[in-house]
């Protein structure tokens, strides 16, 4: 029995609500949420297969779990090889303003806020084009009060704490897979994820085209109206990276028309609602990798 293009739809944004609510929800229950969509009695095979599709065609991408842990971002705006390609480091190579974006690991991060922005559904506004009438309303409301974003906390763990963190990224993995590879008992595993979870954002990427589908853009400046951003990005049909680096925010945005996604940014900055725009195009980007901070 085939689907349409509605039910798959409700059924990709259901499981992705169920995700980012509940990282390890279990296969029944997701099973649960389409036979209550699809209205089906049996569905075995049929439901594995319905389950897989989304992310075999990367609509939906993750969860994985991030906590402040001390990250630093560096955008370069000059080439400096040396200090780029230390291992370990994660970069990719840009075009434009920036010559590089550089994630590392470091004791004292530049990395005050991240964020994996929930998008909408549908689209209240959109990246590729000017801004509209309608638009413009939502920008009047969500832009109107000038507010910081609230810096993402450091978690208060032991050393246990942040080696179950960085082996649980992915949290859908075995607990008892990850004990025998951190040489501890799976039930500490599973008794210290529970409060580790807790002190962490889900990510969970959305992309309705499918994320190979999307063309990538670096978007820097700095603004007021954070918080009116984040409404901004919430607005869009997809997902997209808001980042926080000293006082700029870095946008990490998904579209399909550069030009036209500039626009819209040169129109938030004539409006003044950010400032010090800077534009980077990411060079040779590996489209089946997502970008994880």
């Amino acid at each position: 029995m085939s689907i349409d293009d509605e039910t798959r739809k409700q059924i990709d944004l259901a499981l992705y609500r169920a995700l980012k609510e509940n990282p390890r929800v279990t296969v029944k229950e997701l099973f649960r949420i389409i036979a209550s969509l699809r209205n089906w009695k049996k569905l075995h095979g049929s439901a594995q297969q319905i389950l897989d599709k989304p992310f075999k065609d990367k609509i939906l991408v993750g969860p994985y779990l991030y906590c402040n842990s001390g990250v630093k971002v560096t955008l370069y705006e000059k080439k400096d090889v040396e200090e780029k390609v230390n291992k370990g480091n994660f970069g990719i190579p840009l075009a434009g303003n920036y010559s590089y974006f550089q994630v590392s690991q470091t004791g004292k991060g530049t990395l005050s806020y991240a964020e994996l922005v929930n998008p909408s559904f549908p689209a209240k506004v959109t990246l590729e084009g000017g801004i509209t009438d309608d638009e413009r309303k939502w920008l009047d409301t969500w832009f109107c009060t000038p507010e910081r974003l609230n810096p993402d906390v450091r978690p208060d763990w032991d050393n246990t704490d942040w080696g179950i963190y960085g082996a649980m990224r992915n949290p859908r993995q075995n607990f008892f897979e990850v004990g025998k590879r951190l040489q501890i008992p799976w039930e500490m595993v599973k008794e210290r994820f529970q409060k580790i979870v807790e002190d962490c954002k889900v990510f969970m990427g959305f992309f309705p085209l499918g994320y190979a589908r999307y063309d990538h853009l670096l978007v820097t400046f700095k603004t007021e109206y954070e918080t009116g951003v984040k409404k901004f990005l919430t607005g869009l049909d997809r997902s997209s990276w808001l980042l926080k680096v000293d006082d700029v925010l870095v946008l990490y945005l998904f579209h399909t028309h550069i030009n036209l996604t500039c626009l819209k940014f040169g129109e938030m900055n004539y409006m003044g609602l950010i400032n010090h725009i800077r534009v980077g195009i990411p060079l040779d980007v590996d489209k089946e990798k997502f970008l994880i901070v």
